[in-house]
Order: C-alpha cells, then structure tokens, then sequence
C-alpha cells in the first residue's frame, strides 16, 4: 500500500498539515534540521555530521551545538505534534534520528514509484509505466533540500539529481518512444533541454525522434545549429555529432509499427536506453566533452587493460579532474604523467582502470597496464622488466633489441604514433618509475601510489590527484551492491556498517565478503561484531595467500616508512584527540617540532594522515589508529607507551594552566603538577590567543579527560577541567563542564591529599548544576563541599561553600537565612586576604538585600565589590556589579544613571564575550529603555536577553524577557506576537513555581481583550 507524503524534501522542506504539504510550520534553522534528517530516516546521526548538513561554511556553527540542536528537535517535535505528522524524533547518547516511514518522504515515495515503473517497463506495460513516472516526477517541486547550503547537502542534492532525477526522465522519454508519442517526447526534451542545451546525449535523442517523425528538414537544421555551437566548445563532440548524424540519414526510413509494444518499438526505446546520461550542467568540462555513442576513431593498438571493477560508485569529481588533465584546451590528447595517490585500499587501481577503460577509444587508441608491485611485499619490478613487458605486449620482438637503449628508443617511437594510456599501479615511490619517463614520454602516463611523488611532479611536471574516502552514500551503495535485500531491510544496521568502514573501498570490500560468508546472519550481528576497530582488521585473513585484510595491506605501508616516522605513527595512535595537532605530536614523540614536523609531512604524503587544511591540525582514521594502537600493545612497548601519554597529559594540563592564568587571573588556581621532561607547554602574550587555543581545543580537551581517568591519570583527569571552568561559564557551556567536572570529582578521591581538591571541585559542580536549573543536586554538592571545608579548615573552601548556600536559599525564596550565610561567607574571605574571594562575597550579600528589597543598602555593598574587582582587572565581575547597580538605580527611578551603568556593562560584556551575564544585562537594560519610552530598543534588548537566557539556561531572565517584550509590543500595536511572548513568560514561570509572576503575566494577557485592534490597511489606489 502506497503511504500519504507527510515530508517533502524535494524543494522546501515540508509538512503535511490540515491535508496539505505546507512549508509554514517551522524557521528556516528548524526546516534545515529536519531535512536532513529526512535524508536517512530511523540512522542515528551525531552532533558534528547534522552540523557538517545544517550549518554551511559560511555561517557560523553555534558555539554550544549539542544545545541548540537539542533545541532545534524539542521545536520540531512540537510542530509534528501539532501537524499529527506520523513521526518523532528521538535523542539518543548525543544522537537524533527521526522515526518515519520512508514512503512518507517524498524523495523515497520517489524512488518507490521509479521501481515500480520499472518493473511495469519490463512486462512491456509502457502506459502504466509512462502514468507512473507523471506521478513520481510531480514529486519534485524544485531544488531537493533546497533550504541546504552546506557542502554535504549540495553533494547529496547532486547525487540525487544525476543518480534519481534524471535516470526517471530518462526512462519516461524511453517509454514515450516506445509508446510512438514522439511529440510527447519531444516536449519532454524541451523542458530538459532548457538546463542541458548541448548535452550530446540529449542532442542525440532530438535528432533520433525527428527523423522518426519525418522532420527531416528540421533535423537537418538543428543538427547544424547544434555543431556550430559544440564547434565553440568542443570540437571532437561536434565530430562526433555530425558522424551520428550521417549514421541516422544513412539507415532506412522508419516503419511504423502496427501496434505499440512490438518489438520494433521497443527496439527504439532500447537503443535510446543505451545512450549515456546528461553529464552535471555546473561542471564545464564534462558538459563540453560528453561520451559519445560512437568511436572518435577506430583503436590502432591494444587495450591490456584488466577488467575494471563491475560494481564501481563514487569519485566522479576525480574522474572529471584525470578528463581534465588528460586533454588540452581544445580538447585534444595531452601526453604526460598524472599521479594518483592514496592511503591502502582507498581504491586507486579500481579508480585508474575505471577511466583507463572509458578513455580507451575515444581519447586513446592503446591502453596497456603494468603492476609495479611496490606495495605487495614481494619484490617491485625493475625498469628494464617493465619496458620488456611493454614491448612484449606490443608485438616487439624483444630479441631484436639487444641493448636496454634500443629498446626504450622503440618503446618511444612506437608511442610516438599512438594515443597511447599506460597505466603504471602500486609504485613504490618515485624512484620506482623514473626510469620509465623517457621511453614513455609521447604517452599518457598515469601512476597510482601510497606516496605523493613529489620528485615525479618536480622533475616531470607530474599531474597530482588524492584519492579520498568515498561518502557515505555511496560507500552504502558499495555494501548493498555486495549484500543484496539484507541491505534494503536493515537501512539502520547497513548505516553502522558504512561508517565503521569510514568510506575505505578494501574495508568494505572485506566487510561484504565477511557478510557474504553468513547467509543466515542479521546485519545488526557483523555490526556489533566490527564495532571492535581491531576485529575488522582481522578480517579478510583467512588463511589464504597472499592475505587479503586491512592490517596486511597497512603493514606493508608502515613497513616501508622511515624508522623516526614508525615511531611517530605508533606514538600518534595513543591519542584519544578526535584531531591531532603539531603540538600534541611533539608531546607524544618527545622530538622536537622540526623533527616532528617533518615526519607529520612523511605520514601525510603516505597518507597514515589526513591534513585537515588548518596548519598543524591531523586526522587519523579510526582504522589507521586501531592498527596504530595495536604496533604498541606489546608489555615491551609499556614504558615507551606511558612515557608519551604523560607527555600528552602534560601538554594539554599546562598549556591550558596558561590560558586560563591570562583570561582569569583573579581566580584562585588550580594547584600543578611539574611539567614532564619533553613536553611542549604552549604560552600567550594576549587573551584572544588563549580564548581561541581553549575554544579550538576544546573536543580534543574533552576527550583526553574522559581518557585519563580511565587509564588511571586522576592527578590529570580533576585538575585539567579547572582550567576550562571560566571560559565555558563565560560562554555558557554547562553541560559540557558539568560532565568534565562530575569526572575531576571522582579523580580527586584517587589522588594524595584529595580532600581538598574533591572540596574545591564539588564547590564549583554544585555552582553548574544550579546554573543548569538542577537545584538538588547542586545543595547535595554544596553540603558535601561545606562538609569537607570544615573537616580540613579551609577558610577559603568555608567562604566559597557559605557563599554557595547563601545563593542557593536566596533562589528558593528564604532570604534570611540566605542573608545570615552570606555574611558568614564574607566574614571568612575577607579572612584569607583574597580580594577576588571578598569582592564575591560583596557582591552574593548585595544581591541578598537587593532581593530583601534593601535597595540603599545593596547599592553601597555593589559598590564595594565593583571597586575591589576594578582594583584587581576583573572584567566579569565589573560587568556583574555595574549590571546589579543599573538594576538598583533603575529601581529609584533615576534612568539615566541607570542606562550609563548599563551600557558600561555591556562593553565589558561584549568585549569579553560573557554570556553568563550577558542575558541578566541585556534584560536590565530592556526594563531602563521602556521606563525611558524607547520600545524600539526595549524590543532589541529583551530578545537578545531571551537569546542569551535560552544559551545559558538562565530560565527566570529568559521568562523576565519574554515578559518586557511582550509589554513593548503590545504598546506598538503588536498584539499577536505580545501574546506569543506572554503565553511563553507564563509557562516558563509556572515551571519555576512562580506562581506571583505567573499571575501578573495573567492579568497582562487579560489587557489583551480590551486592546484597540491596529487598522488593517487598505490596498493602495491605483489613480493619483
């Protein structure tokens, strides 16, 4: 049974609501969101692929991505939920995924159509076929995904196109010939022809059903025209054109067939079928060079190419480039060297001989291929073997040619007179073929290596294309090519499988082997049986020989490095760092960054690593770091092991000592470890390079913690999140600090003298979780931290516990007791000397009597506090201070001086990017400007606070803002947004228990009924 569309991502991104497919349920972020997970319904999909979809290069990813994604999907969930769409979408260990049925999604009703026209194609059922394909075309209302700028999108929006879209229109005008509706077919054309004006295969077609309607004088005309525009812009298609043309003149006329599904008609609808389809419209080459039906010229010699691989996907980029580099200008045959490179089994020979093989007769007249063995383990063959395997293939008697120099000068003069692609696979390095330059020299010479051979490209000009990982549709093309309806009914377990392959053609390949050998098995078994990185290394060994598995292939490259770059690579495996960087490389290998660097450059051209693009930022593929991992699994390898890891460890707890020192310097610092011999520490001379060193680092920072304490580095583990304390506070970035804190908690109780650090620790987690709005547990912390504090005379630890109760009770309402803590807390930092520790006491029993509405008396203890923290340059807590006492003056009506300390804040604020105040002043500064009668900047400062609120989970500044905004629009006449504002004020207050807030925002809504609706405007008269 065929599902009602409830999802179209064929154009806009839609949603079936009230009976019809709307665009107007959602923003644009929300529409992007839900696109793409619409491209792979029921795959879990993680928070750095949904932001490589989502997020283009031109915008700028959110700073807390897991945050605004989650929120994104709360949203989206609500509109599915108001459409009664047939969907939810789930949030599992940091993943979204959407549950939908496949056929609910336009695209993949879709391709269900195109099947089932298929199928009726080959019952010889055209008409039915024709109706089926009307029906799926409909489908597409534009662009797919076309609310998608981002790189993955567009490759997909291209995928879908080349591999979906026009095959369909393909198989329709396939269908209309074989029906005999040529006119139909004719005006197909046009409309494909608008895009695709002098697309050769399209052009063919044109031609073939005029002359079937015996529009000979217009086929003459069109073919004319057409050739003198190919002339321009590619010669040989114009060639080929005008030989097809004399090809239809020359054959008999057209017989009508008597009825339409003879085989006459489906002979026409066959032969078109064989012509290729419309090349990508954007890429100029492949447009101006299209595949021909016919032999630019008969072949003079041999084609000893080996068969190419049947079932080969992906790569089309790369097999443009190798058209690009194999021509001139003009288009004709250009001699040369191009090289081909890639890590092992990344699928450079399949790559070469697919294009070998479609060069062969059209660009080339010989085609000849030699395996150089340089990679295989055995021994790589010799120049003077190879040139007499050519000669040999050639037809040269090689007797004749007694002397190496006679022979190479055959090999030359023979390739002279030819077209001639010589395929030279596996070489070693560029050593291997320079010998070979000169008797092949008139030909095309493409070389495929695991090295860049650089020395080829300095000394022979030698072209250069990188053979990449294939992306993930078509690596799970690749599987269900192998795997067959095990693929089709377990979308889920064949998404698994492909990334765990992490688009290496040799891993897949082994994989659908493995796959293939169980019959009966469930894929959702090879899944979590490969979830184990050194198990699918295993595979594919399986006694015979030459063994055929990822490690083997891998082992051979690594055997074949230099020793220092050995030893960097089994080092550079130890990482937990989803990115590795120069520095981080000089800690584990303990060199120096000369040294390191060139060996990172070794790995590189060997591809063992992946340059990011960013100078000194590596990728390591997780298979690359399995095996890495494995060369120092050995107990003999343990101290070598141990040795780089604290060298890491090392590195990342001082350089981010460093950052933290110079953005925060009035904190009290976390106590240090000596750095260990050979560790890099980086340092700063300004705050901006610190920000950005902890913001760039900080996955690669998360993970080494969560790294570390496992492996027993807790002197690591508790200290290292101390450092990120600030910064993340100051961005908003709780969770991820909750998470690293919870970790430095545990870690303290295993290391000497922990109690004080398990204090100092659980003082800030109780702060985070109150921040987060988890009031339990941050009281739990803050007891335990005042317990330890006591137990180990802490007077800085007793002030900073106090002062965390003090905030606590002053939240739940008891303002007394709130009060009484607070100056306990103040009466012991002032005790430890510290003005930082006394400026926050200041400014925690300021905010007491301020609640306490002790407004005379909080003001003078405000000012005390923004005193003491100018004294010591303590940005965040000026911008606090100046805030509170805005708030304060605005409360005494005195406005103006309100407003200067406001926007005093707010340069302070935007100066340091401090988000956790941010919401508090923005929401101030909203309230001074409507007293002040500006409801235009009320409106602009209430909906940043709102923003800011929302980022850092501050929900009584985001209900407060929603609040004042709703005042301001309701005064400008905007009462449907006024209400949206106050409806949302009021559900924030009602989960805060605030009953009192939640009650005046009623009483606002109820002003509502009686508002003067705005006059609707008349349409503007035509007359003047």
């Amino acid at each position: 049974m065929q599902l009602e569309v409830a999802f179209g991502i064929l154009g806009q991104t839609t949603m079936r609501m009230h009976g019809r497919l709307s665009t107007e349920w959602g923003s644009l972020k929300l529409q992007q969101l839900l696109a793409t997970l619409l491209v792979k319904p029921k795959v879990r999909m993680g928070v750095n692929t949904l932001a490589d979809w989502v997020w283009s290069t031109d915008e700028r990813t959110p700073t807390d991505a897991p945050a605004t994604l989650r929120t994104y999907a709360g949203r989206i969930n609500k509109a599915i939920r108001d459409a009664d769409a047939p969907a939810k979408l789930h949030t599992i260990d940091g993943t979204l995924h959407i549950d939908v049925e496949r056929e609910t999604i336009d695209y993949f009703a879709f391709e269900s159509l195109l099947r089932s026209a298929q199928e009726h194609r080959k019952e010889h059922d055209h008409d039915t076929a024709c109706a089926i394909l009307g029906t799926a075309l409909d489908l597409w209302r534009g662009q797919p995904l076309a609310v998608l700028k981002s790189q993955r999108a567009a490759d997909w929006r291209y995928s879908a196109i080349q591999h979906t879209w026009l095959p369909a229109n393909q198989l329709l005008l396939g269908e209309l010939i074989a029906l005999e509706r040529f006119e139909t077919a004719l005006r197909k054309l046009d409309e494909l022809q608008r895009e695709h004006r002098t697309d050769i295969g399209l052009v063919r077609r044109r031609l073939y059903i005029l002359r079937e309607l015996d529009r000979t004088d217009e086929m003459g005309d069109y073919h004319i025209k057409t050739r003198k525009a190919l002339l321009d812009e590619d010669p040989t298609a114009a060639e080929d054109l005008r030989k097809y043309y004399n090809t239809l003149l020359s054959e008999p006329e057209p017989r009508r067939s008597a009825t339409r599904t003879t085989p006459g008609a489906r002979g026409a609808a066959e032969r078109l079928a064989l012509v290729p389809l419309p090349r990508r419209p954007a890429d100029p080459v492949t447009r101006n060079r299209p595949s021909s039906l016919l032999p630019a010229f008969a072949p003079q010699g041999p084609s000893l190419l080996p068969p190419g691989v049947t079932d080969f996907v992906g790569h089309q980029d790369l097999l443009t480039t190798l058209d690009e580099l194999a021509r001139t200008e003009d288009g004709r045959f250009r001699p040369g060297v191009v090289v081909l490179d890639g890590l092992a089994g990344i699928g450079k020979t399949a790559l070469a001989l697919r294009w070998a093989h479609q060069q062969y007769g059209q660009l080339v007249d010989t085609a000849l291929y030699v395996d150089l063995h340089g990679f295989d383990g055995g021994h790589p063959a010799e120049a003077g073997d190879v040139i007499d395997e050519l000669l040999d293939a050639l037809g040269v008697p090689i007797s004749r040619l007694p002397t190496r120099a006679r022979k190479q000068a055959k090999l030359r003069e023979i390739f002279a007179g030819r077209r001639a692609l010589i395929v030279l696979d596996n070489a070693a390095n560029s050593a291997h073929v320079l010998p070979l330059m000169f008797p092949l020299a008139p030909s095309l010479v493409v070389v495929t290596s695991r090295k860049s051979l650089t020395a080829l490209a300095s000394r022979h000009g030698a072209r250069h294309c990188s053979v990449t990982r294939l992306n993930d549709v078509h690596a799970a093309r690749v599987l269900s090519s192998r795997i067959g309806a095990r693929a089709e009914n377990e979308q889920n377990s064949l998404a698994r499988l492909t990334a765990l392959c992490g688009g290496l053609p040799l891993a897949l390949q082994v994989v659908a082997r493995h796959i293939e050998s169980r019959h009966g098995a469930a894929l959702t078994e090879f899944a979590d049986e490969l979830q184990d990185q050194n198990r699918l290394l295993d595979i594919g060994d399986d006694g015979d020989d030459p063994p055929t598995s990822i490690r083997a292939a891998l082992s051979i490259t690594y055997r074949a490095l230099p020793t220092d770059a050995q030893a960097l690579f089994r080092v550079i495996g130890l990482s937990p760092a989803p990115e590795l960087t120069l520095p981080a490389a000089v800690a584990l290998s303990g060199n120096s960054t000369r040294k390191t660097q060139h060996f990172l450059d070794v790995l590189v051209s060997t591809h063992f690593l992946t340059s990011r693009g960013k100078s000194g930022h590596y990728h390591l593929h997780d298979l690359l770091r399995a095996f890495s991992r494995e060369l120092t699994e050995g107990a003999e390898h343990s101290d070598i092991r141990a040795e780089a890891e604290r060298r890491l460890l090392s590195f990342y707890l001082h350089t981010s000592y460093a950052a933290d020192r110079l953005l925060f310097p009035f904190r009290i610092p976390v106590p240090m470890l000596p750095a260990v011999p050979h560790a890099p520490a980086l340092d700063f001379t300004i705050a901006a390079e610190a920000k950005a060193w902890l913001l760039r680092e900080r996955a690669n920072i998360s993970a080494v913690v969560r790294w570390a304490a496992p492996r027993g580095y807790h002197d690591y583990a508790w200290r290292i999140p101390h450092n990120l304390y600030g910064l993340y506070r100051r961005h908003g970035m709780y969770e991820e600090l909750r998470d690293l804190y919870e970790i430095s908690a545990t870690s303290t109780q295993a290391v000497e003298g922990g109690l004080d650090h398990e204090g100092g620790t659980r003082s800030d987690l109780g702060f985070i979780h109150l921040a987060l709005g988890d009031q339990e547990a941050a009281l739990r912390e803050f007891h335990l931290c005042s317990a330890i504090a006591q137990q180990t005379r802490n007077t800085m630890g007793i002030a900073i516990s106090l002062s965390h109760l003090g905030k606590y009770e002053r939240q739940a309402g008891n303002l007394d007791a709130a009060a009484d803590l607070h100056r306990r807390a103040l009466h012991h930092a002032t005790a430890t000397g510290s003005p930082g520790a006394k400026s926050a006491a200041l400014h925690e029993l300021a905010s007491t009597s301020q609640a306490r509405g002790q407004h005379s008396e909080a003001l003078s203890l405000y000012r005390h506090a923004l005193r003491l923290r100018e004294q010591i340059d303590h940005s965040h807590g000026q911008a606090e201070s100046l805030t509170e006492i805005a708030a304060i003056l605005a409360e005494q009506k005195q406005y103006d001086q309100a407003r200067q300390h406001g926007l005093r804040a707010l340069e302070i604020i935007e100066s340091i990017n401090d988000v956790e105040v941010g919401p508090r002043a923005c929401e101030v500064m909203a309230t001074i400007n409507y007293a002040l009668g500006d409801r235009q900047a009320t409106i602009g400062y209430a909906r940043q606070a709102a923003r800011l609120a929302t980022r850092s989970h501050n929900a009584p500044i985001e209900a407060n803002a929603f609040h004042i905004l709703s005042r301001a629009l309701k005064d400008l006449g905007r009462l449907a947004a006024a209400e949206e504002g106050w409806l949302h004020a009021k559900a924030i207050y009602a989960d805060l228990n605030n009953h009192a807030k939640a009650e005046r925002v009623r009483q606002d809504l109820a002003t509502l009924r009686t508002a003067p609706r705005p006059a609707i405007p008349t349409k503007p008269s035509m007359t003047t």
